[in-house]
């Protein structure tokens, strides 16, 4: 079988299991080592963390991509599937998408005709997308891991380096309850005598004791700088004068690290190059602004949301409203709390998508306005702001990439009922 169109070849992947109960990586291991590809001589860069791991593969890939062909892996996308796989900032055409994805069907169809495996989507994704790099002949390969680490499917790689960003709460149903528990799960992913780059300065004893346990070597890349401005983000550091592609003072610490990372995988990489890629790296939904005073943001758990009220804190603006969505599993008490505490104007909304949050609770504990549908949320706040204002639209990378791709680009034309639901 092959399918013909794309949108129901990526169905088909998108429908598969999502995560297989696994207790180690050997099946997917040999399914990779099966297929015969050759990836010993690529540059390979795995990240990992909580928060900024997008951020941080993008920076590495912008700097890396002006003298090697970089493919570049990112989960998830925002608007479109192809964002997830690109090599030097071109992401896959939608024929290469197709082809890849009738690839690892029949790759699949085959281990459940001969050995009874199958496989979870974001194995299938991580073998399809390795495919295409080797195929392409890149030269250098990044890697953003999914929630976890030492089970993701893109740690059966031996990597050159390994990247943590940060240890937050989020996915603990999976990962753990304490910081040290989700950290103990990330590292997983460090082979031994492996190398890790990290951030990470408050588990800084837990890493160490870690590495001289498993017998790999970490460095920690401090955020000193000289930070000239916040909006745009322009620092000085090591006599670099930076100016970030990537708004919001929380990218300084991504910034930092994948250049440290680059820095050690190429010692002799000219100032010229890392000053440039700094400045074109982009990541599309991390304080990207749609409209003029519209800001969407993929802050979706307590670290991300914290994060974000900072970077806002250095736009100058009147007042500022919440559009807040998301998905099941996210502690959305805490984060509203936070929100808040810096605006009056925070406001629930849905959106379609099997796994969202019913926001009956928040709305009844926390008195907010709730929106039944995204369309009338967007157009009545945008309806309401003035000059000075700021509307921020916020929670889940399938809510802010549904907003700008399906109701921002939409006329106001809409006449729904239910508008506004206290």
């Amino acid at each position: 079988m092959q399918f013909k169109k794309l949108s129901k070849a990526i169905t088909w992947l998108e429908t598969q299991t999502k995560f297989m109960k696994r207790s180690n990586l050997e099946i997917v291991t040999k399914a990779f080592l099966s297929m015969g590809l050759d990836l010993f001589s690529m540059i390979k860069i795995q990240v990992i963390g909580t928060n900024g791991k997008g951020s941080t593969a993008n920076y590495i890939a912008s700097i890396l991509k002006h003298d090697n062909k970089v493919g570049l892996f990112v989960s998830p996308y925002l608007v479109k599937f192809n964002e997830r796989i690109s090599i030097n900032g071109q992401m896959i055409s939608d024929n290469d998408l197709l082809k890849y994805i009738n690839f690892i069907f029949e790759f699949n169809q085959s281990a459940i005709n001969n050995l009874n495996i199958s496989y979870s989507f974001f194995e299938l994704l991580t073998l399809l997308t390795l495919k295409y790099f080797n195929d392409k002949q890149c030269n250098c390969i990044i890697m953003e891991a999914g929630i976890g680490g030492v089970l993701d499917p893109t740690s059966i790689l031996n990597y050159n380096v390994t990247v943590l960003t940060n240890i937050g709460f989020d996915h603990q149903k999976v990962l753990g309850y304490t910081k040290e528990e989700i950290l103990h799960n990330k590292l997983g992913a460090v082979k031994e005598g492996g190398i890790l780059i990290t951030s990470e300065f408050d588990l800084k004893c837990n890493i160490v004791e870690d590495a001289t346990l498993r017998n790999y070597t970490s460095s920690f890349i401090d955020q000193l700088c000289d930070v000239k401005s916040y909006f745009p983000l322009v620092i000085i550091y090591n006599s670099l004068l930076l100016e970030s592609g990537l708004p919001g003072r929380y990218q300084i610490a991504n910034m930092l690290l994948a250049i440290n990372t680059v820095k050690y995988l190429f010692p002799n990489l000219c100032d010229s190059i890392i000053t440039k890629g700094v400045k074109e790296a982009k990541n599309p939904g991390r304080l990207e602004f749609i409209e003029k005073n519209i800001i969407i943001d993929g802050a979706h758990n307590i670290s991300g949301i914290n994060a974000l009220i900072d970077s806002i804190k250095d736009y100058k603006y009147d007042r500022i409203l919440f559009l807040y969505s998301g998905l099941s599993d996210k502690d959305h008490e805490s984060m509203i709390k936070e929100l808040l505490k810096i605006s009056d104007n925070v406001y629930l909304t849905s959106f379609p998508d099997a796994r969202i949050y019913n926001p009956t609770n928040l709305v009844i504990n926390f008195e907010l306005p709730f929106f039944l549908n995204a369309h009338e949320a967007y157009y009545t706040l945008k309806d309401t702001l003035r000059n000075n204002d700021i509307l921020v639209i916020l929670g889940s990378i399938h809510f802010i990439g549904y907003i700008k791709s399906k109701v921002a680009k939409h006329p106001k034309r809409l006449v729904l009922k239910n508008k506004l639901l206290f």
